[in-house]
């Protein structure tokens, strides 16, 4: 069987829902694109994850 594996972006990966379809899709090889507002969650580095802070303007 072959293993198609993606990146994928996921927006508000730092917690809830965001989080949990991030770690899911890093559990299945994929590589994933999380952005977040608050980037002091992520305190884990994991292969495969790249973040990218979401700054919103005032």
């Amino acid at each position: 069987m072959h293993s198609l594996t993606r990146t994928v972006l996921v927006t508000g990966a730092s917690s809830g829902i965001g989080r949990a379809i991030a770690m899911d899709l890093l559990a299945q090889g994929h590589t994933v694109i999380g952005c977040s507002r608050d980037c002091r969650k992520f305190t884990k580095s994991q292969p495969n994850f790249f973040l990218l802070r979401w700054i919103c303007g005032s």
